[in-house]
């Protein structure tokens, strides 16, 4: 895991979606920063086993005495169903606005989230495959601001991108603690998906 040189200074917040990423990460901060971690949980609501799965992360935060919050995103202003080609967009964008209110309400000035090394393999092909030629090669910064700009006091903070997914399960073994799959992520609706399994061959 990247060095953050805050990491010990300040209470930081963990977006908890209870996959690999980020249980690892969440068992980690808690075991270096012990007291100074919120997990916070986003229930996009988009499948029936979603809010199943937000309770089952809040019961193994509970079991390891780690502050959690659960928020189900709001659909009621979509007067019509989205374009399967804009739902990630949209869904992204109502998880970071959910993530920045409780940030700032929790007076948290770092957001740690759980990207590693192949979410930023993919995002360099994505960036790619969308034009942004060399540009596009500098993948994800380990700390960038906030993608809100009503936030800007937040910074995002990624310190798993130089370790793989394999480290990432092994380190939740580790801990024994499960962790929940998406059953999206083996979904061909979303280009990060297309992306993802292209990235496989590749490895």
């Amino acid at each position: 895991m990247e060095v953050i040189p805050t990491l010990h200074r300040s209470r930081m917040a963990v977006a908890l979606s209870g996959g690999a990423d980020s249980t690892a990460l969440l068992m980690l901060l808690h075991e270096y920063c012990r007291g100074n971690v919120l997990a916070i949980t986003v229930d996009h609501g988009l499948r029936r086993e979603s809010a199943d799965e937000a309770q089952h992360v809040a019961t193994f935060a509970t079991k390891h005495n780690i502050p959690h919050q659960i928020h189900t995103v709001s659909w009621h202003d979509m007067k019509t169903s989205l374009p399967r080609s804009q739902l990630q967009v949209q869904a992204r964008l109502r998880r970071y606005k959910i993530l920045g209110e409780v940030c700032q309400r929790e007076k948290i000035n770092s957001l740690y989230v759980g990207h590693h090394l192949g979410d930023q393999l993919e995002t360099v092909l994505f960036r790619l495959g969308r034009g942004s030629g060399w540009n596009g090669l500098s993948g994800m910064p380990l700390v960038s601001p906030f993608p809100l700009a009503e936030y800007d006091r937040l910074a995002v903070v990624r310190p798993l991108l130089s370790v793989n997914k394999d480290s990432l399960m092994a380190t939740c073994r580790r801990f024994d603690q499960e962790w929940v799959e998406d059953p999206s992520n083996e979904s061909d609706d979303f280009d990060r998906v297309r992306i993802r399994k292209v990235r496989c061959t590749l490895e």
